[in-house]
Formats: C-alpha cells, structure tokens, sequence
C-alpha cells in the first residue's frame, strides 16, 4: 500500500516546476502528428482509463 501512495504523489502534476511542460508549439506539433495518424481517439480512450485506474488507488 506504500507504494501506491508514493505513485499518487508523484504523479500529481501541480508539484511539478512549469518549466517542466512542453511550449505551445511542441504541443501542437504533437496533436497534428495524433490527427495525421488518427490516433487522437485512442489515446484519450487510454487516458480516460487510466484516469480512473489511478484516482480508484489514490482516493
């Protein structure tokens, strides 16, 4: 169970320093790369997952 506290720590993002995320133009870059691919759809599914995998051991 340690662990799992550990994991929900660290990926709570509101600690990390805002240096730490991408610009806006590496963001973008990103989401033509997803819709030129057609692979936006399948990874929200996959966030939307593991959103709630993670907020049912962090609760």
């Amino acid at each position: 169970m340690h662990e799992i506290d550990s994991v929900c720590r660290f990926a709570a993002l509101a600690a990390l320093p805002i240096n730490v995320f991408p610009d806006e133009t590496t963001i973008l870059k990103f989401r033509h790369w997803l819709e030129k691919h057609n692979l936006t759809a399948i990874l929200l599914n996959a966030t939307n997952i593991l959103s709630k995998f993670w907020r049912s051991f962090c609760q």
